[in-house]
């Protein structure tokens, strides 16, 4: 919140912009559950772009660097997990290429 109504022009709105945040957090949370295939890999690409930029913001904040979940160790941690997604995202299987027949038709593969 500190961060928020230190920017000028914008530090009345710092509450809303606070809530509006959140929600947007939320709103990706579940685009991450919903989302798949494509759609997911440019999500997970642009969860890394927001997050290099939020990193980035808070740099004009260094007392935000001391905080227990400071930008830095909380960003890369983030990104980490976005990447090792994007790098696996071909792994998976998926059950809707299933090559197994049904039990009753007596052909299994």
């Amino acid at each position: 919140m500190d961060i928020l109504t230190s920017i000028p022009g914008i530090a009345d709105y710092g509450r809303l912009l606070l809530i509006l945040m959140g929600l947007g957090e939320i709103v990706i949370g579940f685009l991450f559950l919903i989302l798949s295939g494509k759609n997911r890999r440019r999500l997970h690409k642009f969860n890394i772009m927001v997050l290099i930029l939020l990193g980035l913001s808070a740099a004009s904040h260094p007392a935000t660097y001391v905080a227990p979940f400071n930008p830095i160790t909380l960003n890369m941690a983030m990104m980490a997990l976005s990447i090792t997604s994007l790098l696996n995202v071909t792994e998976l299987s998926s059950a809707k290429r299933c090559l197994r027949n049904s039990p009753e038709r007596g052909n299994q593969t």
